[in-house]
């Protein structure tokens, strides 16, 4: 689901997903002081937002971190093939001088 502002400007996608999922956890036996291991599967519904503005934030939050931390790199973006139909970039990291 895409929505849009008056002027068609895309705010957010949603995408959501319903299947089961397996979980475990470990927990130790008060009687006996066994670890034991407890599996379990549910159904769950997940949905996964994004957001354009929130996207450009964090990635200029990155930017000047990898900036900070490491003076002098080189950083380019590069676009990646859609995941989830949603549009995505990532950062390499070049060269230090």
């Amino acid at each position: 689901m895409k929505i849009r502002d008056a002027n068609n400007n895309l705010l957010f996608k949603l995408k959501s997903n319903t299947d089961i999922y397996d979980y475990s956890f470990d927990r130790i036996d008060p009687e006996t002081g066994k670890k034991e291991v407890i599996k379990f599967q549910t159904k769950e519904k997940r949905i996964v937002s994004y957001n354009p503005y929130l996207a450009a934030k964090q990635k200029a939050e990155i930017m000047k971190l990898a900036r900070v931390l490491i003076p002098g790199l080189k950083l380019i973006t590069m676009p990646l093939k859609k995941i989830l139909n949603l549009p995505a970039t990532i950062c390499l990291l070049l060269q230090s001088q």
